[in-house]
């Protein structure tokens, strides 16, 4: 009985802890493109800087933070993960269109940004950007 006890205890005092993990991977964008407005309103293609990225999943790996200001982004197995059991796509919580899809087994990932408030309805942001890029875990 006091092993009991005492196994209850250890893992109320360390487990919650282990519960509330995160998955932290450092990311780099390898190829970047997109589309930029000029200032005569005409888009055209252009390159973007490269960029890093420190991301964090919660252990349930539905939920990603580290790719805008901090905001949440809701994650989903795409075809209910029976196609590709690794592959994560994750939504900006704003619905705006912009996406993060993640191969947690080779580690690569591909970023599209801009997709509503940029082509569609230029007012705040005059870029679309898609990024693709590899991962490596912390």
């Amino acid at each position: 009985m006091k092993n009991l006890i005492l196994a209850i205890f250890v893992f109320l005092l360390f487990g919650s802890s282990f519960a509330n993990a995160e998955q932290v991977y450092y990311c780099s964008g390898k190829l970047t493109t997109g589309f930029k407005m000029k200032d005569d309103g005409n888009w055209w293609v252009s390159k973007f800087e490269k960029e890093r990225y420190t991301i964090k999943f919660d252990d349930e790996y539905t939920s990603l933070r580290g790719l805008h200001k901090g905001m949440p982004w809701t994650c989903i197995k795409p075809y209910q993960g029976f196609v590709f059991p690794d592959a994560l796509t994750c939504f900006d919580k704003n619905n705006n269109g912009d996406f993060f899809s993640f191969d947690r087994k080779g580690l690569i990932f591909v970023l599209g940004r801009g997709s509503v408030n940029g082509f569609l309805f230029p007012l705040a942001k005059t870029e679309v950007e898609l990024v693709a890029g590899n991962c490596e875990r912390f």
